[in-house]
This record gives structure tokens, C-alpha cells and sequence, in this order.
């Protein structure tokens, strides 16, 4: 994996300047809660190459190696909908669905999330991973409107 770095201001990531190869789940884990299609969820149809597609830049890898399409479910649904209580439980089970391609790869057993809105328009997102040996690692990530 390339390691992806946060700017630590607006919560972009980017390779800083350099590639790191990074060996932990937090890339994919990233990439696929918020690097998917949020103007729509795509298929395996594409705008031909050349032409604008409004979803991640490594679908189009993905579908000339006839693979599924990353779709972030739940960044679209975040952007879409007021950040509120009752929105949690669909959040939820979007991340899960988001990061379900992880355990069928069998990288992870399962995944857990934590939701928590920290603020008028800032949600808290907590991510543990549960390995096959049973090792948990914890990602943490924070959603600004």
C-alpha cells in the first residue's frame, strides 16, 4: 500500500511529497469511506477514459482488471444528510458496506465503528479492525462539514 499522510489541517491526505509504502489497513480503510463515487454510486460504467468521472481516480484500474468499483456509500450519504442521531445506524451500516470488500479479501475478520458527532457539523469516526489472528488496530478519523 501507499501510505497516504493528513495535511493535519483540513483533513486531506496526500503522499507528502514522497511515497511511503505502508504495511497497516489505513489506507484502504480511507479510500473506502471516502474515496468513492459521492456524486453517485457507480457500476462498472465509466465515462471513457479522457472524460470526466466524478468518482476515485483507481476505478478506472479497477474496471480494466474487471473487479468491483470503489463506491463510498457512506461519504455520499454524510454529504447528502443532516448530520444528526438518527442518521448513526445508516452510517454504520454504510462504513460496513464501505469496508466489506476488506473482509472478503479475508485481510480482516471484522470491522467495528464507533460514531460519535462531536460538534454542530463534525462527526468522530472510529474504526476497529480485527485481524485473523485476532490482533485489533484502531483508526480514528474526523469529518468536518
Amino acid at each position: 500500500m501507499i501510505k497516504l499522510i493528513s495535511d493535519k489541517t483540513t483533513g486531506q491526505l496526500s503522499a507528502n511529497g514522497k511515497i511511503e509504502l505502508d504495511a497497516t489497513l489505513e489506507t484502504p480503510i480511507f479510500i473506502s469511506i471516502f474515496g468513492g463515487n459521492v456524486q453517485g454510486i457507480t457500476t462498472n460504467d465509466r465515462n471513457p477514459s479522457g472524460v470526466d468521472n466524478k468518482d476515485w481516480f483507481g476505478n478506472l484500474y479497477l474496471k480494466e482488471m474487471n473487479k468491483p468499483l470503489f463506491n463510498s456509500k457512506f461519504e455520499k450519504f454524510l454529504k447528502e444528510n443532516p448530520l444528526s442521531s438518527g442518521n448513526l445506524n445508516t452510517l454504520n451500516q454504510y462504513a460496513l458496506s464501505d469496508l466489506q470488500w476488506i473482509v472478503n479479501s479475508k485481510a480482516v475478520k471484522s470491522f467495528s465503528i464507533d460514531l460519535e458527532i462531536t460538534g454542530a457539523n463534525s462527526l468522530k469516526i472510529s474504526i476497529t479492525a480485527t485481524e485473523p489472528d485476532n490482533t485489533k488496530s484502531r483508526y480514528q478519523y474526523l469529518w468536518t462539514s
